[in-house]
């Protein structure tokens, strides 16, 4: 007898139910979001032969995120609930990057980060599992609005605190007239820059 388990999200409170916008700019510079495909993997159990998951994940560049946590993901159904992913989001640097099912490991592209939308959808029963676990996939790609997901993106304090010294640093260079101090403020802004990038990215 073949059993299936279907993804448990809990829903994102809203005032109008609506999509967040893609890009939508924030007055905050230690907050960001990114709208991109969902990327969707089917784990096939080699503990229990007929076994599957189908899970579908936010992935981005770590080198392009350094000092950035991801604190919540969103996506629309195809209708028009918003739906947020549980709390709490996993905490880095491993997020769901060595997610275990059945004897597997699912693990994101090299120098990627991911994390698991919702719980999966499962497949229990006997094999051959192929067949249903598309279908199973199939189906869980048109649940959701043009297959997108929003990723919600804070500064670590660390990098919240270089930021501003940074921006602190740029603007004094910008403002400093005579020559000394215009030397005083490049120098400034030089280990402000180093300071910044050795950890954190923009």
């Amino acid at each position: 007898m073949m059993r299936s388990v279907t993804v448990a999200l809990a829903i994102l409170a809203t005032a109008s139910g609506a999509a967040p916008a893609a890009g939508a700019a924030t007055a905050n510079p230690n907050e960001k979001t990114t709208v991109t495909d969902i990327q969707w993997r089917i784990s096939y159990s080699v503990e229990i032969p007929g076994n599957c998951a189908v899970l579908g994940f936010s992935q981005w560049q770590a080198s392009k995120f350094k000092g950035w946590d991801v604190y919540k993901l969103s996506f629309m159904w195809a209708g028009t609930t918003t739906v947020a992913s549980p709390s709490p989001i996993s905490s880095p640097p491993k997020y769901d990057d060595e997610l275990k099912y059945g004897g597997n490991v699912v693990a994101p592209p090299n120098g990627s980060h991911w994390l698991l939308i919702g719980d999966g959808t499962f497949r229990a029963g006997p094999p051959p599992a192929e067949a249903e676990c598309q279908a199973i996939l199939a189906r869980s790609q048109a649940q959701i609005a043009e297959n997108k997901v929003t990723t919600y993106y804070r500064r670590t304090s660390a990098c919240a605190a270089k930021f501003d010294t940074l921006t602190k640093a740029e603007k004094a260079n910008k403002k400093a007239k005579s020559k000394q101090a215009k030397a005083k403020a490049k120098k400034n802004l030089s280990k402000a820059k180093t300071a910044f990038n050795k950890d954190c990215s923009k």
